[in-house]
C-alpha cells in the first residue's frame, strides 16, 4: 500500500500532454435501479465527458503515451483499431491539437459501417488512414509496425502506439483516474463494486490503482467486449508487472487473484452487438440520458442486471465511445421496435 501522495508523485515523473479537465462527474442513476430492479445503488462515472472530440477513456490514456511521444521529438504517430475505433478518433482529435501528423490502421474485417461514427470524425481531423482486411491482433499490430517503418525511412519521426506499451503507460492514465476517484468521493459514497469495460490499459490501471491505494475490498469487474483477438488475461497480469517495475514499486504488494474478467456477454463476438447489449444501451438511454457505445459499454452495462442482490454500493466506469451509435443505427432502432 502506497499513499495517494507518492503515487502523484510518481506518476508527476514522467512526461504528459493534457487533454482533459476534471473530473469527470459521478452521476446516480436511480431511475435505472428502479426500472431494473436492482439490489443496490448503482452510480456511474462518467469518462464519455471527457477528453477531446466526443472524448472517451482513451484521452487519459493519450496523455502519457503522446506526452512520451513529444518528449522523444516525434512528428508523426501510429496507430489503428477497427473501423469505429474510439481510440482512433480520440488520438486524431490529440494529434490535431498539437500539431502530430496521424497515421491509422484500420481493420474493415468487422463490416462496420464506414464514413460515419468516429471514422467520419477521424477522417475529418486529419487523420492518414490505411485499410487492414484481418482482424485485430498480431497481424494488425504488424502492420502498424510496417507503417512506422516505411515512415522512419522516409525520414520522419513516428511515436508507434502498441503492445505492450500501449498497456503499461496507458494504464499510469487510469492510475490517476483512480486518484481522481479516490479524492472525489467520501469513504462512505467510495464504491464496493466496480464495472467496466475490459481490454488492457483502463481495467489495469483501476485495478492497480485501488490495490496500490489500500482499497482492496472493492471488487472490479472487467467485462470484455472480445474473447480471442488478444490475450487479455495474461495482458493484464504481465502489464501490471511492468507498471509495478516501471514505478519502482514491489509486485508483492498486489494480489493477482483479484484479476476478476467476464466473457460472458462477448455474443458472436467483437463489434457483434447482443440483444442484451442493445437493451442496456436503450435502456440507459431513455431512462437516464446517458448514451453507451453499442460494442463496449453497451455488454459491459448489461452484465449489471445480473449482479447479486447484495447492496454493494456498485460504480459503473463509463469509457466513451457513442459516435459509434451512428454506424449501429439499424441494428438501435429495429431493437426498440
Amino acid at each position: 500500500m502506497i499513499s495517494a501522495g507518492l503515487l502523484k508523485e510518481y506518476l508527476s515523473r514522467f512526461e504528459q500532454l493534457p487533454l482533459c479537465k476534471g473530473p469527470s462527474p459521478v452521476q446516480k442513476l436511480d431511475n435505472l435501479k428502479s426500472k431494473w430492479g436492482l439490489g443496490f445503488d448503482l452510480y456511474v462515472k462518467r469518462d464519455d465527458l471527457i477528453g477531446p472530440a466526443f472524448g472517451g477513456n482513451k484521452s487519459r490514456q493519450l496523455e502519457f503515451l503522446l506526452g512520451e511521444a513529444i518528449k522523444q521529438g516525434a512528428d508523426c504517430i501510429v496507430h489503428g483499431g477497427a473501423l469505429q475505433s474510439n481510440y482512433a478518433r480520440q488520438v486524431s482529435a490529440a494529434c490535431a491539437m498539437h500539431d502530430l501528423d496521424c497515421y491509422l490502421v484500420l481493420s474493415d474485417h468487422y463490416n462496420q459501417k464506414k464514413n460515419t461514427g468516429s471514422h467520419l470524425v477521424s477522417q475529418f481531423l486529419g487523420a492518414n488512414i490505411t485499410y487492414f482486411e484481418g482482424k485485430l491482433g498480431s497481424a494488425h499490430e504488424e502492420q502498424k509496425k510496417k507503417l512506422s517503418e516505411s515512415l522512419e525511412a522516409l525520414g520522419r519521426r513516428p511515436y508507434l502506439i502498441t503492445y505492450p506499451k500501449s498497456e503499461i503507460l496507458g494504464s499510469l492514465g487510469y492510475l490517476k483516474a483512480t486518484l481522481e476517484l479516490v479524492e472525489q468521493l467520501t469513504e462512505d459514497e467510495f464504491p464496493q463494486r466496480i464495472v467496466m469495460p475490459a481490454v488492457g490499459a483502463t481495467f489495469i490501471g483501476v485495478l492497480l490503482g485501488l490495490k496500490l491505494l489500500g482499497y482492496k475490498e472493492v471488487e472490479v469487474v472487467g467485462v470484455a467486449p472480445l474473447s480471442n483477438e488478444y490475450p487479455i488475461e495474461a495482458t493484464v497480469l504481465e502489464s501490471m508487472k511492468e507498471i509495478c517495475a516501471l514505478l519502482k514499486i514491489d509486485f508483492g504488494a498486489v494480489d493477482v487473484s483479484d484479476i476478476n474478467l467476464d466473457f460472458t456477454y462477448v455474443g458472436e463476438g467483437y463489434s457483434k452487438t447482443t440483444k442484451e447489449s442493445l437493451s442496456a444501451l436503450v435502456d440507459f438511454a431513455r431512462y437516464e440520458g446517458v448514451i453507451l457505445d453499442p460494442v463496449y459499454t453497451s455488454k459491459a452495462a448489461a452484465s449489471l442486471k445480473n449482479l447479486p442482490a447484495d447492496g454493494k454500493r456498485t460504480l459503473f466506469w463509463h469509457t466513451g465511445g457513442a459516435p459509434a451509435i451512428f454506424a449501429y443505427s439499424d441494428e438501435i432502432l429495429k431493437s426498440i421496435k
